[in-house]
């Protein structure tokens, strides 16, 4: 398991244009036929052979085999997947877990940031794949993301879900606001930060993009 989510990791990390995951799995570059008049000519297509090529032998895993786990694998909790609307069940008791376990552990600090973070997916199966034609990864998986600017410590983490209409995993007080300020104070709201830090006036600065920022959102910041 621990090899097979490593391979999951690195996917994530490192994509590959075409042929799905089975293209990590490549010890060659693929090649194509190319007819050219009466000779017939194979092109090697560079930068599509998989980084399962450069793993020692003894360490790699079949593809066969991460297909056997990949059909079997589904970490997710069963109670939490028959909340209505949620299309990321399957995470949310490891998000939930992540989260709780930060607040519990860590005093967040005094310079903040919030800001959505993707991973690239072109899978038609995943309910939150968007595509979005500014990003590097156009095909993508966003998450909502609150960190310290110096320690890089990730306070609370959940899925972009759109307008989320169902208001999954939103606390009721923020349920009627638009989209992007219930996303911000879901996330920002619940981080201990209550707890003085190091600073003299005990205040933190929460930093935002023009896409999460507007008078409203930094008023009730404010005054909570």
């Amino acid at each position: 398991m621990y090899r097979f989510l490593g391979i999951i990791l690195r996917i994530s990390l490192n994509p590959i244009d075409g042929g799905g995951y089975c293209a990590y799995f490549h010890t060659n570059n693929m090649t194509v036929k190319a007819e050219n008049g009466p000779l017939q000519q194979h092109y090697e297509i560079v930068g599509t052979k998989g980084f399962m090529a450069s793993i020692d032998p003894k360490y790699r895993m079949s593809l066969n085999r991460f297909k056997q786990i990949r059909g079997a694998f589904h970490p997710e909790d069963k109670f939490l997947g028959n909340q209505k609307g949620d299309k990321c069940y399957m995470l949310r008791a490891q998000l939930n877990e992540i989260n709780t376990r930060s607040m519990t552990n860590f005093v967040p600090e005094a310079n903040l940031a919030f800001d959505e973070g993707g991973i690239a997916c072109r899978s038609r199966y995943c309910p939150v794949w968007q595509y979005n034609k500014d990003k590097p990864d156009k095909f993508r998986i966003d998450f909502f993301i609150l960190a310290g600017s110096s320690t890089r410590i990730i306070y609370d983490v959940d899925v972009y879900q759109g307008k989320n209409a169902s208001n999954v995993n939103i606390a009721t007080e923020f349920h009627n606001l638009p989209t992007t300020m219930k996303a911000v104070l879901n996330g920002v709201c619940p981080a201990r930060l209550g707890h003085k830090v190091g600073d003299a006036q005990g205040y933190r600065v929460v930093s935002l993009d023009n896409r999460y920022q507007c008078p409203q959102l930094a008023w009730v910041l404010w005054h909570r």
